[in-house]
């Protein structure tokens, strides 16, 4: 499983360079946060984290046994 995470407003590594690997792994989820940049997890990293955890909630097993 993969989670993408991008802020549009990156001038490092382009947005559109998110949609190009989504393209490429169409399993993934693509979270794009519009008022963020290059480095989302230190803008906001709680937002992230929102995100991380709904990713994590989605992929984790119920259980291990």
């Amino acid at each position: 499983a993969v989670l993408l995470l991008w802020g549009e407003k990156d001038q490092v590594i382009p947005v559109g360079n998110a949609y190009r690997f989504k393209k490429s792994l169409p399993a993934a989820i693509l979270e794009i946060y519009p008022e963020l940049g290059h480095v989302p997890m230190e803008e906001n990293p709680g937002r992230v984290a929102e995100s991380i955890q709904r990713w994590l909630n989605l992929v984790r097993p119920a259980s291990v046994e």
